[in-house]
């Protein structure tokens, strides 16, 4: 991604509808996981490794570990934006279930991974001024 992407992430593409009162469009019904990570997150995670190092030969899963299923995560998205958005749904197939185990890195490192739900709460006011359609 970057400063020059071209392409909104799903998640840019859900939040912007909230912030709008859009309704939001998810393929199937939902129940396909996946695991976000906040970035904060990710700055403490190679912080650790770089203060402490990694032990040698291991590999660790950068996930928050808190698996999410997109009818979820739209749902809190409409909740924390206190939207009237409604949730439709379509006939696509969902893409496949991914969930990656992180037990490793939270019982060495000691950090608590934020949620989604959390996440976005701590980047609401920003995501409200670069979604809020111009009237």
């Amino acid at each position: 991604y970057g400063k020059d992407k071209n392409k909104e992430t799903i998640l840019e593409k859900y939040i912007k509808k909230a912030v709008n009162n859009n309704d939001i469009e998810i393929d199937g019904n939902g129940s396909s996981t996946r695991d976000y990570i906040y970035v904060d997150d990710v700055v403490k995670s190679i912080k650790h490794f770089v203060d402490i190092g990694a032990r040698q030969g291991e590999i660790y899963n950068l996930t928050s570990g808190h698996d999410i299923t997109t009818r979820k995560l739209v749902e809190d998205i409409i909740d924390i934006f206190d939207s009237e958005s409604d949730i439709r749904t379509n006939d696509i197939k969902e893409r496949p279930t991914t969930t990656i185990n992180n037990e490793k890195l939270k019982e060495e490192s000691n950090i608590k991974f934020k949620t989604p739900k959390e996440g976005i709460k701590e980047l609401k006011s920003y995501y409200e001024n670069k979604y809020k359609e111009l009237i």
